[in-house]
């Protein structure tokens, strides 16, 4: 039995469409021919799950919004119209660091006249904020064998908003730090109106990862002067893997300014799935810090 406060949840839903399907490995292949694999994915909502017109699939959710991650997985009813029949279905999740989280298993029958069935299971919380940040995984096996896995990652959105800033130390209080946003470019950064800052981004689609940190100039129209931010990039074993320096002048007209610097290919597909840390650091101090995330695009199948 689970708590309500943090529970997982079993729905079915059916309806009957027509489309292209996802075919799979015949030693895969369940039931005998009672049924094709066609699709999984996640969305989120709260413990009663959305209509499927109102749902939003992704692979990525923030943490400060996210409450159950649901699963929905989509068969083609081989039998349509020669029988009922139902299967064992079994959903695992799966911690950032491996372990087994959950799961769940019971019967998943499939009508006659259903052409097409879907089976959905949510797993999280009633309130915003309890999944812990990182990469998870979700199999699910149908009558004992495994016909896919998926992975999402909950992520901090927070860090990629505005934060109030500290100055380095008393002795040295000629900048304060604004914020550290992140987002996804070419080679050359985008406009700032171009830019679309997340802290998640495709591992198929991510190519530079851009870091951009705002700054106070507290010799505002006081004085010029001239600034060096160094960044360093952590991987998701947390070792350090690049650093650079940027060194900037900051005329004294200038109240706001913003400096960046990026790490990545000129092609996409390269970024390890995992989550990443930047530092930045002023004076031989950590100035500020955020972390983004690259995740799966959608689940494979087997």
């Amino acid at each position: 039995m689970f708590n309500k406060k943090m529970a997982a949840l079993l729905v079915f839903t059916f309806f009957a469409f027509s489309g292209a399907f996802c075919f799979f490995d015949e030693k895969k292949a369940c039931a005998a021919s009672d049924f094709e694999f066609v699709e999984m994915k996640f969305y989120e909502s709260g413990y009663v799950s959305q209509d499927a017109s109102l749902r939003k699939y992704a692979t990525a959710f923030p943490k400060s919004t996210t409450r159950y991650v649901w699963c929905q997985v989509d068969l083609k009813n081989l039998k349509f119209g020669s029988g009922d029949h139902t299967h064992k279905i079994t959903w695992q999740y799966y911690n950032p660091d491996g372990t087994l989280r959950g799961e769940m298993t019971s019967d998943f029958p499939i009508k006659s006249d259903w052409y097409t069935a879907w089976h959905q299971h949510g797993w999280g919380w009633e309130e915003p904020g309890g999944w812990p940040l990182g990469s998870y995984m979700s199999r699910i096996i149908l009558d004992g064998i495994e016909v896919a896995k998926g992975n999402f990652t909950i992520y901090d959105d927070l860090g990629a908003k505005a934060s109030p800033g500290t100055a380095v130390s008393s002795k040295d209080s000629s900048i304060k730090f604004e914020h550290l946003r992140f987002f996804e470019g070419e080679f050359e950064p985008l406009p700032e109106l171009a830019r679309d800052y997340d802290t998640a981004f495709s591992k198929n689609k991510a190519r530079y990862i851009y870091a951009v940190v705002g700054i106070k100039n507290l010799f505002w129209d006081i004085q010029d002067q001239r600034v060096t931010i160094i960044y360093r990039y952590y991987g998701p074993d947390d070792n350090l893997f690049c650093e650079f320096d940027h060194a900037q002048n900051i005329p004294a007209q200038w109240e706001f300014i913003t400096f960046w610097k990026s790490w990545g290919w000129n092609e996409p597909g390269n970024w390890p799935v995992g989550g990443y840390r930047v530092e930045v650091i002023y004076n031989g101090r950590k100035f500020g810090e955020g972390r983004f995330y690259i995740c799966e695009d959608s689940p494979s199948l087997l």
